[in-house]
């Protein structure tokens, strides 16, 4: 069995309380009632930041959780709880909505990224000017401090070693902004746990798409319970163009292909473009293969939709894992990267559901979104501070 507790934090204040043990004193008898329901965890290379959906019961005899109930004892006295020194934090983050016009009061978090996605650089802003250079997650960390003003330090545990020049930073969110330059390379830049430290921070990696290192084995009995296993070739690419503007040529639009022949062999020819602007630091030809290159890798395998009843929490987003045959499912072990997954608590018990693919990745709907044609992407353009 696995039992989660959830602690509320008020905004402003040093209380916290306990959702499964909300302590309530009244007429000199205390005593406390579990209001939780379900935890939901949802992960994915694609999403910025990682959300929480969390159940709770709206009223428990008289008492009430619902904030339009004011008169309610819990809303009156709640009494703070200690928190409990053990366990392992498996998300922090702050509430984005409540709805709690049923019995049961839903409410959506976000992860502590979500300072980043509600923080706009509200100007367009030059960097790394007059024809300065950094390390990219040097650049990242200027524009993280020019938009917040508690600023995070980003964690590079390995650097890329990409020097990028000046740049015109476009009006977007801070997140945004990062993890555009990180897209260029096709790494991450998420909250994620970092054991050394014991906390989340907010860290720029590379999916190490090459591993052959397995994070788990999961064995026969683990995956009895499949209620879906499916691929899909929608979102498969093998050809992968990169339009771009030589920095050496300002009047000439540079392309660079790469492509993927067993794939092609597989699934057929499946082109996509992608076409980067004149603000871009994409401006040589080997910087534009090696963003072709992380798209090519990311797209060229179907993907693998699985909701199996695994009972481990502990399985993270990029996981490699290899899957034991059992002659039913499989006849062969198969290796399969996790590219998204959802886990919910539930009395005790874990339930987790996973989309995968054969190896790790950075990506697959925010690669296809940037797919150049009429109405999306443009072609580049010249910039004439340039």
């Amino acid at each position: 069995n696995t039992y989660l507790d959830v602690y509320v934090d008020p905004p402003g204040g040093v209380d916290s309380y306990l959702m499964s043990s909300i302590a309530v004193t009244k007429s000199s008898l205390s005593t406390s009632f579990d209001f939780l329901n379900t935890v939901s965890i949802t992960e994915s290379v694609d999403n910025q930041c990682d959300t929480a959906t969390l159940t709770l019961k709206r009223e428990i005899y008289e008492m009430s959780l619902s904030p339009t109930m004011a008169g309610s004892v819990l809303n009156l006295t709640p009494q703070p709880t200690i928190a409990i020194g053990f366990g392992q934090l498996i998300f922090q983050g702050t509430i984005d909505a409540v709805d709690w016009a049923s019995s049961s009061i839903t409410v959506q978090c976000i992860d502590q990224g979500s300072t980043l996605v509600d923080t706009y650089l509200e100007t367009e802003d030059a960097y790394n000017t007059p024809n300065l250079t950094s390390t990219v997650e040097a650049g990242m960390q200027v524009v993280i401090n020019a938009g917040m003003a508690a600023p995070p330090t980003l964690y590079t545990p390995e650097t890329p070693g990409w020097i990028i020049g000046p740049w015109k930073q476009r009006r977007e969110n801070v997140m945004q902004a990062i993890q555009t330059l990180a897209d260029q390379i096709g790494y991450l830049v998420k909250y994620r746990w970092d054991a050394i430290t014991g906390y989340n921070r907010l860290t720029f990696y590379n999916p190490e798409r090459s591993e052959t290192r397995f994070d788990g084995v999961v064995t026969q009995a683990d995956y009895t319970q499949i209620s879906r296993l499916s691929q899909a070739l929608t979102n498969v690419r093998n050809v992968v163009r990169v339009s771009f503007l030589d920095s050496t040529q300002p009047t000439g639009q540079w392309d660079v292909d790469v492509t993927d022949a067993a794939s092609i062999a597989l699934h057929g020819r499946r082109f996509m473009e992608v076409a980067e602007s004149a603000t871009s630091n994409i401006d040589t030809l080997a910087e534009a293969t090696v963003m072709a290159q992380s798209i090519l890798d990311d797209l060229k395998t179907p993907d693998t939709s699985v909701d199996i009843d695994l009972p481990y929490w502990e399985i993270e987003t990029g996981d490699r894992l290899l899957f034991e045959e059992n002659g039913t499912t499989w006849d062969a072990p198969q290796t399969q990267c996790v590219v998204s997954k959802t886990t919910l608590f539930q009395s005790g018990l874990v339930l987790t559901s996973l989309q995968m693919k054969e190896a790790r990745a950075s990506g697959v709907q925010k690669h296809l979104v940037k797919e150049a044609g009429p109405g999306r992407s443009l072609p580049p353009m010249i910039d004439p501070a340039r």
